[in-house]
């Protein structure tokens, strides 16, 4: 072939060869073709061969990794957790790592008796300030989220110490109750330089649950919002009327000229700021939309209307940017994974901060001896979720978050609201929204269920479901009605036969049966959804050296150690067999797999 043809050559690639083999094949009927006089030997020890590998090699992989990072950038073809976080973030998704338990705590507290002995002195009754901390046995961490009243009339008041010769008593406890959420705060001081858009910080601690406050050293806040367009937030101040309006605190709208969003990944927490410049004046400030436009040089005329992006970017329309300064970031974060707490479990107190009405008849020693006279201990567990949410559950949460657009209107939408309440005010692990038929209106029952410590099924307590209603409210149809309502949690147990095939041992299939079983049962069925005893056939069958699954029987578990819940399963069961289906307000779950996963191997 001579230099001419050679140069003017019309070639065929193939595109549909990517992978080693193929690509090698094709590289080599191209020397053939265009070069069967420069390259002869193409034997399996010749060079020609190596450079052939070598480019097939590389080829390979670079296809392999080409289509991999186009299915990552998908949220249905997704594999790796960080990317699915990543795009939920694009969807409105805030993934929370660590999930909050929440609950009541008992807290007692030793004050004076008054000059008669019959009740307390009520110049020393205390308030104990938010934040104050305990601990549980569990080894987590506890903070008290709002101030306990000891001077309340619900509290309960008992004689704690009497005077020895006349029975009087010197010393009497008060109990009170208290709100708290597990956690530890933490504070991360970082030296800010120079002025950068859309600055990007990483907090120190892995397991972030809130952002409590960022401060800058000029004392400048800075709030989080969702999104760095919003310019308004509603803050929380103390209601100077309290007693007379019976309302704590007034919700009152800020501009946040100094804003930040958070986005959290699979390993850490960050921090993003606007990009405005702190030296900018009112005068700077977007007010005109004029004042975006592009000027359009050399035309007598408008066709079109074009906003300058550098314009937006140099206000404070996105947040200003903090520079030169040093922040402080306080903020809550988890010790312990396992922050469910079972009754009587959170017993140690670590810091507490008391307050008096009038603080200069308290000497520093009374005020000593009355803090460490408190104690605590939670009457009801603590609960929020503990399992987490796997990639699956993830991709489902996102494009529910998506669909809702911040507004409940259908099923889904409540649910997805539901998923994405914050940590702070307690996890949700399942939830079935379901229409109330006997209702006129449009009443709505939203039943749902929690964790406890071990990571079994328990109901939402009290405080909990508060927050939940008051978190719906933000986002439901000014029509719609809801009523929070504990899903019913029904136990069961499996038991099955099978027969092996010849020569197999017998002991380790029937544990290699029971483990698939615990594996499949390990993430929570949701409310309402059927059992599926055809399931149940096909994973057993699937197993090396089952022959045949002769049997498998269903049965309920109501005994002191599981829910005293429980219905007909007969009646419940599918005409064909294949699957028990639960009235809408029930969650079945396999308890205690050891026990509840019975088999024998014949």
């Amino acid at each position: 072939m001579s230099k001419d043809s050679i140069k003017n050559k019309k070639v065929n690639i193939s595109y549909t060869s990517r992978e080693f083999n193929s690509v090698r094949s094709d590289l080599l009927s191209h020397a053939r073709k265009y070069y069967p006089t420069s390259y002869l030997d193409f034997s399996e020890a010749s060079f020609g061969s190596f450079v052939v590998d070598a480019v097939s090699y590389a080829t390979d992989i670079l296809s392999f990794y080409t289509d991999y990072q186009i299915n990552e950038s998908f949220l249905n073809s997704a594999n790796e957790f960080r990317n699915v976080i990543k795009l939920g973030r694009y969807f409105g998704y805030e993934y929370e790592r660590s999930t909050t338990a929440s609950g009541i705590l008992g807290i007692y507290v030793l004050v004076p008796a008054n000059s008669t002995g019959l009740g307390p002195d009520t110049r020393y009754i205390p308030m104990m300030r938010a934040g104050s901390t305990f601990a549980g046995t569990n080894g987590a961490s506890y903070i008290l989220t709002e101030n306990v009243d000891f001077s309340l009339n619900t509290n309960q008041v008992v004689a704690h110490s009497m005077n020895p010769t006349t029975g009087i008593p010197t010393k009497y406890a008060i109990k009170a109750y208290g709100k708290i959420v597990s956690g530890i705060m933490r504070q991360d001081t970082t030296t800010i330089g120079a002025f950068k858009k859309f600055r990007r910080l990483r907090l120190e601690s892995s397991n972030v649950v809130e952002i409590q406050s960022v401060f800058d050293s000029e004392g400048n806040e800075y709030y989080k919002v969702d999104n760095l367009s919003q310019d308004v937030v509603y803050k929380e101040i103390d209601n100077p009327t309290v007693a007379q309006d019976q309302v704590k605190a007034i919700l009152k709208p800020f501009i946040a000229a100094r804003r930040f969003v958070v986005e959290r990944e699979a390993d850490f927490t960050y921090l993003r700021f606007g990009a405005g410049q702190d030296d900018l004046s009112d005068s700077e400030m977007i007010a005109d939309p004029s004042d975006l436009m592009l000027k359009m040089n050399g035309k007598n005329y408008i066709s079109s209307i074009l906003l300058d992006p550098n314009k937006i970017l140099n206000s404070d329309s996105l947040g200003i940017a903090p520079s030169d300064t040093t922040l402080f970031i306080t903020y809550r974060s988890l010790d312990n994974t396992r922050s469910n707490a079972a009754a009587g479990q959170i017993n140690e107190v670590r810091t507490v901060e008391l307050s008096f009405e009038n603080e200069s008849i308290v000497s520093s020693t009374q005020k000593s001896d009355m803090q460490a006279s408190v104690e605590v201990f939670n009457d009801s567990p603590l609960v929020g979720s503990v399992t987490g949410v796997d990639i699956d559950e993830m991709k489902v949460r996102i494009a529910a978050k998506f669909s809702s657009q911040n507004r409940a209107v259908t099923r889904k939408d409540y649910e997805s609201v539901i998923y994405n309440m914050p940590s702070s005010l307690g996890k949700i692990t399942r939830c079935m929204i379901v229409r109330d038929e006997d209702s006129l209106k449009r009443n709505l029952n939203a039943y749902v269920i929690s964790e406890s410590p071990n990571g079994t099924l328990l109901a939402a307590n009290n405080v909990l479901k508060e927050n939940l209603k008051t978190w719906l409210g933000e986002y439901k149809m000014i029509s719609d009605t809801i009523d929070i309502l504990d899903a019913k949690i029904v136990n069961f147990g499996i038991e099955f036969t099978v027969s092996s095939k010849i020569d197999s041992d017998k002991t380790d299939l029937l544990r290699m049966c029971i483990d698939q079983l615990t594996e499949e049962f390990a993430t929570h069925m949701q409310i309402g959804q059927a059992l599926s005893i055809a399931k149940i056939y096909n994973i057993l069958n699937k197993i090396q050296n089952v022959d045949d699954v002769k049997d498998v029987a269903i049965d309920s578990r109501a005994t002191a150690l599981y829910s005293s819940a429980t219905f007909n399963f007969d009646s419940r069961t599918t005409s064909d067999a294949k699957f028990i289906v639960p009235p809408k307000n029930v969650i079945m779950e396999l308890k205690f797999p050891n026990f509840d996963i019975k088999g024998s191997v014949v």
